[in-house]
């Protein structure tokens, strides 16, 4: 085995992984947005709801 080999075997991993970024196109990109989009609208109410019961009790400050 010579290092031709082992380049010529990194460059065929490289060439499938991106043909399959290719294939994939924007979709990990949207997926990804929305996630965050969801994840904060969670994040937000949660804090919304945190405050209204530290409101409720008095301990809000």
């Amino acid at each position: 085995m010579t290092w031709t080999d082992v380049w010529n075997g990194i460059d065929k991993a490289f060439q499938w992984c991106f043909r399959i970024l290719e294939w994939l196109h924007q979709k990990p990109n949207i997926f990804l947005w929305v996630l965050i989009f969801v994840l904060l609208i969670v994040w937000v109410s949660q804090m919304s709801k945190q405050n209204k019961e530290a409101a409720k009790n008095g301990t809000l400050k």
